[in-house]
Order: C-alpha cells, then sequence, then structure tokens
C-alpha cells in the first residue's frame, strides 16, 4: 500500500520530522522502511537499506519487539557505552489512522570533532587504530630485520627452525592486523563515519586488476579462482576503498570455510543501470538455521563445533560498505555445496569526481600490506618480507 498518498497525518507527520531534522524512520508491519530522515541515513547508513531497521534490531526477536509495543506501547534498546555497540534506537507504533505502523527514533550522534582532534567515537577509534597499529608497525620492522639476520648467520635445519618461528609470529601479526581493520572499518561504516569519497574509474578494468591478484593468492592455498569481466570500458564514479573492502570480505569467507574440491568463481555483468557482481564458492557453505544471522556484527559460526570462526564481521562489514556505495547484497548457500554473494550497484558517472589511482597486479603483490593480502591473511601464507 502507498501509505504516503492515501494518509495526510503521515504526511504530515513526515514533514514535520524533515523540517526538524530528527534521526526518525516510519516502519511498516514487518519493520521495513516505509521513509527515513536523511539524518538518520547519515547517522546510520544502514537504514538506506529496506532492511535496515531491522539491521539496527540485529540478534532480536522482532516477533517479540512488536509484542512489547503493544503491551507496553514501546520499545528501546539501550547503547551499553562499549566501543562497538550500537545506537540506542526507540520504537512505537503510530495512532490508529495508521494501521500496522511504526516510528523508530535513533540516537543522536556525539560530536566527532575533526581529523586531527577527534571527539567521541572518532577519537576511540583512533586511539584503537594507533594502540594496535604502532606496535604492529615494530613488529613487522623488526621481524625483517631478524630475517636478514638469520639468512646471514643461520644455515641448514637451524636455519629452517628459526624461520618457521618467524613465519609463525608474522602470520599471527597480520591476523592481528586484519581484525584490527575489520574492526574499525566495520564501527565507522555502521556509525556513519566513514564518507563516500567517489572517484572516476574504469570497473572492468580495475576488477581485472584485483581479481588478477587475488586469483594469484587464492592459487597459494590451492583454491583456484576463475573470473568473468565483459569487454570494453564501464566509467563509474564509486568510492573505490568500499567496493574492494565488500569484495575481500567476501573472498576472505570463501577461502576460509574451505574444504578440498573448493574454487571461486566471479562473475560480472552489466544489467540496464546497473552492474552486478556474483561471488561464488563451493567451500563449505551456510547451514539453514544459521543463515538468518549472517549479517549480525560479532555473529560467527565455527563448523568444526567451536565458540568462534572469526570475529563475525565479513558479512555485516561488506553490507555496510554496498550500502554506501547505493547498492544492495543477496547470499544464498547450501550446506556441503556452497556459497554465492551477489552485489548490485548502480551505475553512476560523474565528471566532477577525480580520476581512480589505480594499482596495477604487480603493486598489489609487491605491497605486503595492500588490502587483498590483509583480508586474506586468516588462509594465504603472508610474505615475511
Amino acid at each position: 500500500m502507498d501509505y504516503q498518498s492515501k494518509n495526510g497525518f503521515l504526511n504530515r507527520l513526515i514533514a514535520m520530522y524533515a523540517k526538524a531534522d530528527f534521526p526518525v524512520a516510519i516502519l511498516d508491519s514487518e519493520l521495513n522502511i516505509l521513509w527515513c530522515s536523511d539524518t538518520a541515513k547519515l547517522s546510520s547508513p544502514c537504514l538506506s537499506l529496506p532492511d535496515g531497521a531491522r539491521t539496527l534490531l540485529s540478534g532480536r526477536d522482532l516477533s517479540r519487539i512488536k509484542e512489547e509495543i503493544a503491551v507496553r506501547g514501546s520499545f528501546s534498546t539501550a547503547n551499553s557505552g562499549d566501543l562497538f555497540s550500537e545506537p540506542s534506537v526507540s520504537l512505537c507504533a503510530l495512532p490508529e489512522n495508521c494501521p500496522g505502523l511504526y516510528l523508530m527514533q535513533i540516537s543522536t550522534p556525539t560530536p566527532q570533532g575533526t581529523g586531527m582532534k577527534p571527539e567521541g567515537l572518532s577519537r576511540v577509534l583512533s586511539s584503537v587504530n594507533s594502540q594496535y597499529r604502532t606496535p604492529l608497525s615494530m613488529i613487522f620492522s623488526t621481524l625483517s630485520v631478524l630475517v636478514q639476520d638469520a639468512r646471514k648467520t643461520k644455515s641448514g635445519s637451524e636455519l629452517a627452525k628459526i624461520m618457521a618461528q618467524y613465519e609463525t609470529i608474522n602470520q599471527n601479526s597480520y591476523l592481528i592486523l586484519r581484525n584490527c581493520e575489520l574492526m574499525t572499518t566495520y564501527t565507522r561504516l555502521s556509525s556513519g563515519l566513514s564518507p563516500v569519497r567517489p572517484v572516476r574509474m574504469d570497473l572492468y578494468s580495475y576488477l581485472n586488476s584485483l581479481f588478477e591478484v587475488c586469483a594469484d593468492l587464492t592459487e597459494r592455498s590451492e583454491i583456484p579462482l576463475y573470473y568473468e569481466i565483459p569487454q570494453g570500458v564501464l566509467t563509474i564514479s564509486c568510492d573505490q576503498s568500499k567496493l574492494v573492502c565488500a569484495i575481500m570480505c567476501v573472498l576472505s569467507n570463501s577461502c576460509g570455510f574451505t574444504k578440498e574440491g573448493n574454487s571461486i568463481d566471479i562473475r560480472v555483468r552489466k544489467i540496464e543501470n546497473n552492474v552486478s557482481i556474483s561471488i561464488s564458492d563451493l567451500g563449505l557453505g551456510i547451514p539453514a538455521h544459521i543463515q538468518p544471522h549472517i549479517f549480525e556484527p560479532y555473529f560467527s559460526y565455527n563448523p568444526q563445533g567451536g565458540p568462534f570462526a572469526g570475529n563475525g564481521l565479513g558479512l555485516p562489514t561488506a553490507k555496510f560498505a554496498v550500502c554506501s556505495l547505493g547498492g544492495t547484497i543477496a547470499l544464498t548457500s547450501v550446506e556441503n555445496e556452497g556459497t554465492t554473494v551477489v552485489f548490485t550497484l548502480p551505475i553512476i558517472d560523474n565528471d566532477f569526481f577525480p580520476p581512480a589511482m589505480n594499482c596495477d597486479t604487480v603493486d598489489y603483490l609487491n605491497d605486503r600490506f595492500s588490502i587483498p593480502w590483509i583480508y586474506l591473511s586468516n588462509s594465504v601464507h603472508c610474505p615475511l618480507s
């Protein structure tokens, strides 16, 4: 039903909230978004998607939320104040002349300061980033010196033994760097602290270079990667860093949840005014009862029965990154058969934006701290120096 065209009260309510610049959304009976203020989208980018309200309520029983509203008149979540906690939200039912509709109010974000003087969550993230990355830089640089020294002074089995120890330190340092990257990226995206910075690029050429690098890296883990990209040029204006972040999050899962005979197949298609990027694997797949939770932050599923299989931020980060680009993401999976994730992005081009500074395949591979190396470090042996 087109509620706005048939309900004068709802139109007046929306006009009032839009003018007041409050972070609010109007939801239907299934808690899908009918309307959302620009302020709410800025503070919680997931609200740009139809299911964005359910994303903010991840991990909660939606039927119980509606029951509580029916009994108590409202439902609220509390922000714990923890570093990576979601913003608090409140829901209430609209009057009887708007049957089955809900009003969602999102907590107003605190001031974030500037780049040189960050405040609020930006300040915390900057501090965490510094406290992780500075020690890691020292570890990586010290390892490079130790490796060079060992190669000069050791030989035979003694060299092999010490190099194996250095490689263990190196690989685990990469995993810490990867987790730091995922946690800060997810938090910035989900909190509206990662502005979209489009650049003009030939998407097909860029994806060719990126997938060539990824194929080289996954082959080292004996997982062949095949990709099919249309011929020609497709110029779009897009935030390159967010696009590569979404792709690498999915590829990381495809490599991490693997089994014998796994392979990855990527297909890029232009469909009218959109471009589709499909990433399919023949890995472990996701059990049906787990799939409703796959986009919940910090939810992870260990097929071996352990409590964790990662930090649970890969798919949530991919979803927020794609959402910030104005796109959609969908996943299908069959346990023990594999998983397919599809991004659909709008084709938008504006010569106002600066040209992209693309890295070619050699640049990506030679830079051992490039995004492909970091994101695939959970499954690929990373270089010592």
